[in-house]
């Protein structure tokens, strides 16, 4: 009788940890980006010089951007000591490779999705006066 009934109690966690190792459900890429608030962590671009490269780190560094799952965002810089908040839209484009902000305005742009997972955020640019170049976000998950 002892042998059946750890037999029994083993098929039983056998099958508990099958059904649950099932429930991890994937998230969204609308989860993913809403979930937290990103915060600028680097610039990386081969076309940059060392100046450009330093100039975009002192303007970023500290600035985060908080997409919100109704649409608005909130992206906030300090530029030299000077805190600036900008509120704006975003969207998906159809296939989820890239963010339209401010769709419909006179600032309206498409950002490029490079990386979108769990923590990090990469997104490519493409500035007149700097070329290409790839922003980096990421969030500590609180």
């Amino acid at each position: 009788m002892k042998r059946f009934s750890t037999t029994w109690m083993l098929a039983i966690v056998a099958v508990f940890a099958v059904v649950l190792s099932g429930c991890t459900k994937e998230k969204t890429n609308t989860e993913l980006l809403t979930e937290f608030t990103w915060e600028y962590d680097a610039v990386s671009g081969d076309a940059l010089t060392a100046d450009q490269l330093a100039l975009l780190q002192t303007l970023l560094t500290g600035s985060t951007i908080t997409f919100n799952e109704d649409g608005s965002s909130v992206a906030v810089a300090s530029f030299f000591g000077v805190p600036s908040t900008t509120e704006g839209t975003w969207r998906f484009n159809d296939d989820e490779t890239a963010i339209i902000s401010d769709e419909g305005t006179a600032d309206e742009s498409t950002i490029e999705i490079i990386t979108l997972e769990e923590g990090v955020l990469e997104v490519g640019e493409n500035d007149p006066d700097f070329g290409d170049f790839v922003l980096r976000y990421t969030h500590d998950g609180e």
